[in-house]
Formats: C-alpha cells, sequence, structure tokens
C-alpha cells in the first residue's frame, strides 16, 4: 500500500479474492494438515496475508472459522458427489463405481489426513461443538 493510501473497503475487484475467501482457504488448509486445535488464528492471519481485525470482520472467533470450514468441506463433498451423480444417473453400476474411486482415489493421495469431518469430531468431541453443526 502506498504511504498515506487508506485500506480499501467493500467487495474486492473482479476477479480479486476477498478476505473471507483467503482466510476461509488458508485456515482450511492449515486445519486439515496440521489440525484445528494446532492452528491459531495468529497463524491463520499471517498465512492468509490479512489483518487480525479483518478475520475477526469476517468470523466473530476461531469457532466461526471452524463452523465456515466444516461448512466449505460440506458443500464440496456433496458438489462432488451431485456431480459423479449426475454423470452417472442412467446406471446404478457405473455410480457405484465411480463414487467408490473417487473416494478411494482420494484415501490414495499422499496428503490424506482422513476424513476432515472425523479429524474435527475426533479434536472437538462435545456434540454441542459449533463446527459440528454440520
Amino acid at each position: 500500500m502506498k504511504a498515506g493510501a487508506r485500506p480499501r473497503r467493500g467487495a474486492p475487484p473482479k476477479g480479486e479474492v476477498s478476505a473471507r475467501e483467503r482466510i476461509l482457504a488458508t485456515a482450511s488448509d492449515l486445519f486439515y494438515r496440521e489440525g484445528i486445535r494446532a492452528i491459531g488464528v495468529d497463524t491463520v492471519v499471517e498465512r492468509s496475508g490479512v489483518s487480525k481485525t479483518s478475520l475477526y470482520r469476517v468470523f466473530d472467533s476461531k469457532d466461526a472459522l471452524i463452523s465456515a470450514f466444516a461448512a466449505e468441506k460440506d458443500r464440496m463433498f456433496w458438489a462432488w458427489w451431485d456431480d459423479v451423480e449426475k454423470k452417472h444417473a442412467e446406471d446404478p453400476r457405473a455410480l457405484l463405481d465411480a463414487l467408490l474411486s473417487g473416494i478411494a482415489k482420494r484415501i490414495a493421495n499422499p496428503a490424506f489426513r482422513g476424513c476432515p469431518f472425523l479429524n474435527l469430531m475426533t479434536e472437538f468431541p462435545d456434540g454441542n461443538h459449533p463446527g459440528r453443526a454440520h
């Protein structure tokens, strides 16, 4: 930012990723790779390149960020599932094969660290935790 320039407020210019998207993408990656409890908001702020104020403007707590992480993982999984179902709607055998092959491919990925939902439940066994709502 130039000296004396004021920070931009509002929606980012077209094609630019919003602070929310950067924060959530960074947190999702870190939470999945390193564990939710192992990552503090300071690490998310540093790695996403936003200020702590920006993080708390978008997510009022780490729990809210965890909840958004779980919601995004849920959305992504079911979008994948729905896409596979659409491609194989007329052939149940091909559908089952595609779903199982897709899951096997995910598991075989060296970066696979388990199901993000099971990981979250392991780290937060209290069923009332906001992240467990998804």
